[in-house]
Order: structure tokens, then C-alpha cells, then sequence
């Protein structure tokens, strides 16, 4: 009986999960495992493109191209600490965690939506909820943070950054979900 890949897959990586509390935290073989499942994810999305290549693959390669980013910006961070015995804030993997965020979210815009033809209620739905949350960050973050002339400028900037994309991205609304489709797993 032939095994289809994804499960396969599946099968590894719950192995992977289950695996890892049995590693000793913060130690060279660690930080080894998350990076190594951090890539084989990114290899695993090419292949699912590769082999089955959807209709909008290039919403799926921006994905995985912002999985790639975001684990570089892992492997940065990991091989800094390494070398410096600390890691210095803000430095070159907080540009490439902070450059991930507009990849990921262009490429989950266009699955959720891939004809392009969003419903203005929907839309302004969002624009609402988005706003309200996106004001609230503001006065208990954004400002403080700013205020804050102990820390440099960039120190500032950076630390903004990594909460902006969550707190203020437009959310799911059902007026911007693609209609019905047929599903195909990935590596199958």
C-alpha cells in the first residue's frame, strides 16, 4: 500500500512536534531542528506548487517566499547569537522578520480573494474593524513607544513594526472569501 505524500508529510512533522520538547532548549541542536522544519517547510510548499500547480501559484510562491524570509530572518538571528554571544536590537533579521509581513499578507489577500472582485460592504466592513483596532493600537503603543526618548529612533521604529502587521491588517470578513472550489492537498 503506497503512502501518498502528504501524509507522509503529516506523518513527519507530528513526529517533528511530538520530538521537539525532547530537545534541550536554546542549544546549537535546537536551534538546528526549528530551522531545519522552518525549510522543509518552504520546500514542502515549492513541491505542492510544483506538482500541483494551482490555478493562482503565484499567491502560493509570495507564501512561500514569505515563510523563506521569515525563516532566514530565524537562522539570522540564531547564527548572531552564535557568533556575538548576544544579539543586538534592532539588526539585519528584524528587516527580514518585518520584510516577511507584506509577503505573507499579499499572498493570503489574493487566496482569499484571487478573482480580485471584493464587495464594497465587505471592504468597508473592514475598513471599520481595522480602524477601531488600528486606534486603540495607536494610543496604548504606538504612542508610548515614540514618546519613549530613551530608546534610539530605530530601536522605536523596529519595535512598532512587529505588532503593526497583526494589530492592523484587514480582517477575514465572508464577503471577501472565494466562492466555492474544489480543494487538492498540496503534496498529494
Amino acid at each position: 500500500m503506497r503512502v501518498p505524500v502528504w501524509a507522509g508529510w503529516l506523518g513527519a512533522a507530528v513526529v517533528a512536534a511530538l520530538c521537539f520538547p525532547l530537545v534541550p532548549d536554546d542549544t546549537l541542536p535546537a536551534k538546528i531542528y526549528v530551522n531545519t522544519v522552518g525549510l522543509s517547510s518552504v520546500a514542502a510548499m515549492v513541491v505542492g506548487i510544483v506538482r500541483n500547480r494551482p490555478e493562482h501559484w503565484r499567491a502560493w510562491a509570495l507564501f512561500a517566499a514569505g515563510v523563506l524570509t521569515f525563516v532566514s530572518g530565524d537562522i539570522t538571528y540564531d547564527v548572531t547569537e552564535l557568533r556575538l554571544g548576544e544579539y543586538p536590537y534592532p539588526y539585519w533579521a528584524d528587516l527580514l522578520y518585518l520584510s516577511a509581513y507584506p509577503l505573507l499578507w499579499a499572498s493570503l489577500s489574493r487566496l482569499g480573494n484571487p478573482r480580485g472582485d471584493r464587495e464594497r460592504g465587505a471592504l468597508i466592513d473592514a475598513a471599520i474593524i481595522s480602524t477601531g483596532i488600528g486606534l486603540i493600537f495607536w494610543v496604548w503603543v504606538v504612542g508610548p513607544t515614540l514618546q519613549d526618548a530613551g530608546a534610539p529612533l530605530l530601536e522605536r521604529l523596529v519595535t512598532i513594526g512587529y505588532p503593526s502587521p497583526t494589530c492592523c491588517s484587514p480582517p477575514r470578513s465572508p464577503g471577501c472569501s472565494p466562492g466555492p472550489a474544489t480543494v487538492r492537498p498540496a503534496c498529494g
